[in-house]
């Protein structure tokens, strides 16, 4: 339903992949600079994901561009999808997003950032 991907950049950039699906389940995946390094799995309650979806509807996420970019160097890129009633879109901010779609990425940097109800998956090798 939701997802958001935050690549490396040359310096110190939080790169991590998150997923929410419509039943709430939440999986994260720390990849570089963040504070959960690997997989873990937290569960929403359905206030907060139908909360997100409003927000999604409100910034009218299907008529954002499909991308955003420019001619500079070493920034992260953000890929963000939203998957409503058959409909989907995935969309790469690298520059100049507008501040409806930053909002929407920090509503979900909320979610990944968030230190409480995190699971992490114990099949997972150090």
């Amino acid at each position: 339903m939701f997802a958001m991907e935050r690549t490396r950049c040359f310096g110190a950039c939080p790169a991590y992949t998150i997923e929410i699906y419509k039943n709430g389940l939440v999986k994260y995946h720390g990849i570089a600079d963040v504070k959960k390094m690997g997989n873990y799995t937290k569960k929403l309650k359905c206030k907060e994901v139908n909360a997100l979806k409003k927000e999604f509807k409100a910034a009218k996420f299907f008529e954002f561009k499909d991308e955003y970019t420019a001619h500079v160097t070493d920034l992260p890129t953000t890929y963000i999808s939203f998957n409503y009633h058959g409909k989907s879109k995935k969309i790469k901010d690298y520059w100049e997003a507008p501040l409806e779609l930053e909002h929407l990425e920090n509503l979900l940097d909320i979610i990944a950032n968030s230190e409480v109800g995190w699971t992490k998956d114990a099949t997972e090798t150090k």
